[in-house]
């Protein structure tokens, strides 16, 4: 169980230790791709000491959900929703332990930031953070995710960060999808896409003052 373990040896503070070493490995003015994939925030939601008590649960805010809106959904929902009760029934403890999770991601990825400051790489690295999907803890009386589109569980966060190279503070409403991910890293680096790839560098919209990711929809499967 992940709330037995040290937080070095947890997944979180695991993912932070290696990406640190390999950036440490990786100074010397070379170009370098790190890839740092967290397994949280995530079911069993059982984070370490101090997040596992970091979180209130009279701090946690209710459940987005109406009791009308179970009685038009297809009978496959009937299952999930009997399947996720006692996860909705105790929604406020399972979020304070979401929430601890998340937070150590925070402190992981804090870390990793700071390793980029003190090897004076920060400036000249160029950083996104991204999530694949969300998780409704509760709302719509249903846990993690799956084959419903609700905008907790399909909107996911996107930040990309390099100093002096893309606009800081910048906030767009536009949609963009996981598949403009790629171009847009290596449009930014300087370097060409492969054939076939389908998303769409993002590159204005990060550098300059456009708005338009030049989507107006988006493909979401669950």
């Amino acid at each position: 169980p992940d709330n037995e373990v040290p937080v070095e040896v947890h997944n979180s503070g695991w993912v932070a230790n290696h990406t640190i070493d390999f950036l440490k490995r990786a100074q010397g003015g070379k170009p370098f791709f790190a890839f740092a994939s967290f397994v949280d925030p995530h079911h069993s939601y059982n984070p370490p000491p101090p997040y596992s008590t970091m979180y209130r649960e009279q701090d946690m805010p209710p459940i987005v959900a109406r009791a009308s809106e179970r009685q038009d959904k297809p009978a496959y929902y009937a299952k999930l929703y009997e399947a996720h009760r006692p996860l909705v029934e105790k929604a406020a403890r399972n979020r304070t332990q979401y929430y601890g999770e998340v937070s150590l991601i925070d402190d992981s990825v804090g870390r990793i930031l700071q390793t980029l400051d003190d090897l004076k790489m920060r400036e000249n690295t160029l950083i996104a953070f991204m999530s694949d999907h969300g998780d409704l803890l509760g709302d719509h009386y249903l846990f993690y995710k799956g084959p419903y589109h609700y905008r907790n569980c399909a909107a996911v966060p996107l930040m990309v960060n390099w100093p002096g190279r893309v606009r800081s503070g910048k906030k767009v409403e536009g949609i963009v999808q996981a598949i403009d991910v790629m171009p847009t890293l290596l449009d930014l680096a300087g370097v060409e896409a492969p054939m076939g790839v389908q998303g769409r560098s993002q590159r204005a919209v990060l550098t300059k003052d456009s708005v338009e990711t030049g989507y107006e929809s988006a493909l979401v499967e669950g």
